[in-house]
């Protein structure tokens, strides 16, 4: 049996779920709680607050667990080990609880205080309320990184979207029922969270600096993550056939130079193209490989995540009703459920 299954909920029990994947957090995460609270018990709804702890390796686990039972509407997942924010936040999403699902980063960049802002636009026909950063507190490079990104993600999805980059977004249960599996497991990637909503808005926040620590973020993650543009939307895909045309017209027009001796030695001209169309091809060739990668693990069963535990106050409704589908067999890894 699938030690994840049972924690997956059958229904929405509750109004709002904030999701949050922490790696490395022990500075932030107290003040992050507080102010989760201050701002959600002004609210009149019904919320939990998941967070999953990405394999830490500082004492962002411990402090997690000290503050389960302290407030109710808490609950931490621990992870088996680092699994990288996507498949962190799937996590949080495969177990969440609420009708309306707000993601947001661990680190104190998004501002709690923004979160009536996104519940106001709840409108009938609204599924999904994103964000794009007004205003970024980051160096330039960064900044210029995510423009260039921006752009080629519009072209590729032809959606008008302003910022895919930003992680801080209401989304409603049936959005992210969409993004599961037969089993449960929420695949969570930006471009088929916008193509799978009737409609969405966008609000402007302000994206402040790290409170502390570093961005766990590397050059090479953000092209993996960004190449699921490329496999999601249609749109790469006539780009293609019309590189691939485009390709073979010019061949054989320098072929037909060749024939007819206007440029004797045309392989300066082909060398650079070729130099350019293999670079592109072995690029397309990473991307099949990276697909074919996933599509083994989901014909094997193979989980994008492993909970360890859950710790949660009994007394949350949303834990009793996890307890209650629980098998006998197997409560010794299942929901760890901590008192006051």
């Amino acid at each position: 049996m699938d030690m994840n299954v049972r924690h997956f909920p059958s229904v929405c029990s509750l109004d709002l779920s904030v999701v949050i994947a922490v790696y490395n957090e022990q500075d932030v995460i107290v003040d992050l709680l507080s102010r989760l609270y201050s701002i959600l018990e002004a609210v009149n709804i019904s919320y939990e607050i998941i967070v999953v702890d990405d394999g830490s390796t500082d004492k962002t686990l411990s402090v997690l667990r000290d503050h389960v039972g302290k407030r109710s509407g808490l609950r931490v997942i621990e992870l088996h080990r680092n699994v990288g924010q996507v498949a962190a936040i799937s996590a949080a999403m495969s177990v969440a609880n609420g009708m309306w699902i707000l993601m947001m980063d661990g680190d104190l960049q998004h501002d709690p205080a923004d979160i009536p802002r996104f519940l106001a636009e709840r409108w009938d026909s609204i599924d999904l309320v994103a964000s794009y950063r007004e205003k970024r507190e980051e160096t330039v490079g960064r900044k210029v990184i995510t423009a260039i990104i921006n752009r080629i993600n519009r072209a590729l999805l032809g959606v008008h979207i302003k910022d895919f980059g930003s992680s801080y977004r209401l989304i409603h249960n049936e959005v992210i029922s969409l993004l599961k599996d037969r089993v449960g497991y929420v695949h969570y990637n930006t471009p088929d969270l916008f193509s799978k909503s009737r409609k969405f808005v966008e609000i402007p926040i302000v994206q402040s600096m790290r409170h502390s620590g570093a961005s766990k973020w590397t050059l090479l993650m953000f092209v993996m993550f960004n190449i699921d543009m490329l496999v999601t939307a249609m749109r790469p895909v006539f780009l293609a056939i019309l590189g691939s045309i485009m390709g073979a017209v010019v061949g054989l027009i320098l072929y037909l130079i060749h024939l007819i001796g206007i440029i004797s030695d045309i392989q300066a001209l082909s060398g650079p193209v070729s130099i350019v169309l293999l670079s592109m091809l072995l690029f397309m060739l990473a991307v099949i490989l990276r697909e074919l990668i996933r599509l083994r693990q989901l014909t094997l069963g193979t989980p994008p995540f492993l909970i360890r535990a859950i710790y949660a106050n009994h007394e949350d409704p949303a834990t009793l009703d996890v307890i209650r589908r629980r098998a006998p067999t197997n409560i010794e890894v299942g929901e760890r459920t901590l008192g006051p």
